[in-house]
């Protein structure tokens, strides 16, 4: 009799990274018959406690409502240590996909994601970050990096984590409060680059079911990238199947201080007790208008300033990764 805690089906994880295109993976993936996709994307169930995924374990499973591969794509599995392990324990020989970017684009991109998300929510400088921890030794990278989100959050340069007990309750998701072991992760903005510490893990724990690929060859050489991917999966490829000009959830610098108030309005009631009337309400009536406003006044692919070249060194191994990590 098969386990009520374990997923019998054939999953594919999307673990991150972070800004590393896992949400336009997603939506390409999962308009493919050969897929499952879960309701929600970035679920991020397995980054709760052990304690809330047993006792809402029947809660994912409903996550899932067809035939095929169960697609679950969540960045916030992919620098937690306990994730790649805890996966093998709730899946039946799952298979994992991994996107890296070049480590210091997505430091920055990942700070600019945040500071677009929720305007008021971090207003710490990345550039003061990336200085304070230049001369850090790797072995204490991630102790140092932890201690300026400490402080931050005491001086209210970092006004709470992004991810909160009411994370599933405000979106509408869910009726349970979340149980976050590392609801700082989002923050740690280099730490999330170290992939020189972060792939070793998922290698060790999934061996020739773990796929890795490049943000850079997904952008420049789609075709090829998941052509390799569908290989991996033993899945048949047919690339008229695929849009890969459309892209999500990509970083956008807001301009005016208008348009960052309205950003924050929406933040605020999103969170709030008006939250499920804004999404059943007003997102199918304004959500592309809002869209639109915020495309319109933002800078696509902001520069990367020169000084965060100081952080070279700290992620000189995870740069090399991703170097040898690129198609051919």
């Amino acid at each position: 009799m098969a386990s009520p805690l374990i997923i019998e089906e054939p999953a594919l994880i999307i673990g991150g990274v972070q800004k590393g295109g896992t949400t336009t993976v997603f939506n390409q993936l999962a308009t493919h018959p050969a897929f499952s996709p879960a309701k929600i994307k970035e679920s991020h169930f397995f980054a709760q406690t052990d304690k809330l995924i047993e006792k809402e374990f029947t809660w994912y499973r409903s996550l899932y409502t067809e035939n095929g591969i169960r697609l679950d794509a969540s960045t916030s599995y992919f620098s937690n240590p306990s994730i790649p392990p805890r996966l093998n324990k709730y899946f039946k020989a799952p298979k994992a996909v991994l996107l890296i970017r070049d480590p210091i684009e997505r430091v920055h991109s990942g700070f600019l994601q945040t500071a677009k998300v929720i305007p008021t929510l971090e207003s710490r400088n990345l550039i003061e970050i990336a200085k304070l921890l230049s001369n850090t030794k790797q072995e204490n990278h991630f102790a140092e990096e932890q201690k300026l989100i400490n402080t931050a959050l005491r001086e209210g340069t970092l006004s709470r984590t992004f991810f909160q007990p009411d994370h599933y309750q405000v979106r509408g998701q869910a009726s349970f409060q979340a149980e976050f072991e590392d609801p700082a992760w989002v923050h740690r903005y280099i730490w999330e680059s170290r992939y020189d510490v972060h792939l070793p893990r998922w290698r060790e724990a999934f061996g020739d079911r773990l796929f890795i690929g490049t943000f850079e060859d997904f952008v420049s050489r789609p075709t090829e990238l998941f052509a390799a991917l569908f290989k991996f999966l033993d899945l048949d490829f047919d690339p008229s199947f695929f849009d890969f000009g459309n892209r999500a959830n990509t970083t956008a610098l807001i301009q005016s201080e208008k348009t960052k108030k309205l950003a924050t309005l929406n933040a605020y009631i999103s969170r709030g007790r008006l939250g499920s009337w804004k999404r059943k309400v007003l997102n199918p009536l304004f959500k592309g208008a809002y869209r639109s406003i915020i495309r319109r006044d933002a800078t696509e692919r902001p520069q990367i300033p020169a000084e965060l070249s100081c952080i070279e060194p700290l992620l000189s191994q995870a740069k090399s990764l991703h170097t040898t990590t690129r198609l051919p």
